[in-house]
């Protein structure tokens, strides 16, 4: 079977085919990240925006339908929109499978929010992760997150998102609610060791570990 050229693409046995004999297998070669998503892995590596987050937000609905087995989120983003981001939390909560969340570099402003909407006691940082919250300023008609807002109805929006993401925070972490508004007001930056102490994750990978699946 000759490496197919162009789109890195990687041999690929269909998961419900590994119980065949070895004569009747079929493998196939698949684009490598359509192979991982049928391993049940995710990877949220740029900007949260509206296109990026449907596909994630499908991917987590369907992999659940399909079986209740883990899936892992792999998670290195500088952030991006509140709505698209609140859309993957939700989704991570509505899903019928638990979600992993795992900072494997920076999970920052919605990507915060993102790892840690994880499965309680299943979120994870590597070793020299970061994570970064602050308040965030988009507006929700741009796509940039230095305009400001255009309208009374836009900053009540933005206003009710914020106060969502507060109670997010404070809920699924161990810090209470005085001192998550105060880091809001500021680029706070946390390291691995941090983050498991205030109950944004709930353990840190080991040098050369892999979480397991079930």
């Amino acid at each position: 079977m000759l490496m197919p050229q162009g789109v890195p693409k990687v041999p690929f046995l269909m998961p419900e085919d590994e119980d065949e004999e070895d004569d009747d297998l079929l493998w196939s070669w698949e684009e490598l990240y359509h192979a991982l998503y049928f391993s049940r892995f995710l990877f949220l590596f740029q900007e949260i925006k509206a296109e990026i987050a449907n596909q994630i937000c499908g991917l987590i609905l369907c992999l659940g339908i399909l079986n209740n087995k883990d899936i892992f989120m792999f998670i290195h983003t500088p952030g991006g929109e509140i709505r698209p981001g609140l859309g993957i939390y939700n989704s991570i909560q509505l899903g019928l499978a638990d979600v992993h969340t795992i900072n494997i570099g920076l999970a920052a402003s919605m990507g915060s929010l993102v790892l840690v909407g994880g499965e309680m006691s299943k979120r994870m940082a590597s070793p020299h992760s970061r994570i970064m919250i602050h308040q965030p300023k988009s507006s929700e008609s741009g796509d940039d997150d230095t305009k400001s807002f255009s309208c009374l109805h836009e900053y009540l929006l933005f206003e009710s998102a914020y106060e969502t993401m507060i109670e997010i925070y404070k809920t699924r972490t161990k810090l209470p609610e005085e001192e998550i508004v105060r880091d809001l007001d500021r680029d706070r930056y946390i390291s691995a060791e941090e983050a498991l102490a205030y109950g944004f994750v709930d353990a840190i990978t080991e040098e050369g570990g892999f979480p397991q699946r079930n």
